[in-house]
């Protein structure tokens, strides 16, 4: 069999995949899916801001492919199989999950409440759970294998002062992607993570804008980062698109740290 040499060029001729994107709106979830619908996918981006999945529909435009929004919340059994029969009735079907969904919070364990604890849970572990579970379950009646690909991250193995709650769900979601890729791979479905490091992302800015010298830790930040710079939403998509590739047919249950070598120093 011979492989591209670049997964992230578009091949012709190819059928177009149907490719479900959470937290497809902005930051990483947006560059995932801008690389697939760049490929000519059909991607559902889904998310809970209607003008912002407009905005991402519309920045978009151009590409070979197509992104359709789905408006819902992951955070629920329910509202996760709602999200699934809006993205089969809009693209036909689904061959890839990304399970991208995903909220972080800075506070110490000790000063963590309740209601951030819950946030946390129900959208970063229990929305991935749902999607899923729920489908696994469509992969499985489709009859025709698939890929379900979760974002972890680099605190899943490395937990940080004051982002010990996200980290702890994090750590759930690297869980996840093993043991399903057991249960999974009897139905030719593979299941592997990405784990990004520091990532320049909506998110991110979000986390620090209350950053007392903001500059001062970014530059030490950067300075632990083995390549020298934060990583870009590109950089994340590279490694989603070779994992739902041909080229990873015999990886699953494995999760791919995206971090420029942070973990390493």
């Amino acid at each position: 069999m011979v492989v591209d040499d670049d997964v992230r060029t578009p091949q012709p001729g190819r059928e177009p995949r149907r490719v479900v994107v959470t937290g497809g709106g902005s930051g990483i979830g947006l560059s995932v899916a801008e690389a697939f619908a760049g490929h000519g996918d059909r991607v559902a981006i889904v998310g809970r801001d209607e003008k912002r999945l407009s905005a991402a529909i519309e920045q978009s435009a151009d590409a070979p492919g197509e992104l359709i929004a789905v408006s819902g919340d992951v955070a629920s059994g329910p509202g996760a199989r709602q999200i699934l029969r809006q993205a089969v009735e809009a693209i036909g079907g689904v061959e890839i999950l990304v399970n991208n969904a995903g909220i972080c919070i800075e506070e110490l364990v000790v000063e963590t409440s309740d209601e951030a604890w819950r946030a946390l849970v129900d959208t970063n572990l229990s929305g991935a759970f749902y999607m899923a579970r729920e489908t696994g379950r469509l992969m499985i009646d489709q009859g025709r294998g698939g890929v379900i690909l979760n974002t972890s991250s680099i605190n899943a193995p490395m937990p940080e002062r004051g982002y010990v709650p996200y980290s702890m769900t994090k750590a759930a979601i690297d869980c996840m992607t093993q043991g399903l890729s057991l249960e999974l791979a009897e139905y030719g479905i593979r299941v592997c993570g990405v784990r990004p490091g520091y990532i320049e992302t909506p998110m991110l800015g979000k986390v620090l804008e209350d950053s007392a010298d903001l500059e001062a830790w970014r530059e030490e930040e950067t300075a632990r980062v083995a390549l020298g710079r934060f990583g870009t939403g590109a950089d994340c998509a590279g490694a989603f698109l070779f994992l739902a590739s041909p080229a990873a047919s015999y990886i699953t249950g494995a999760s791919v740290t995206v971090d420029g070598g942070r973990l390493l120093t």
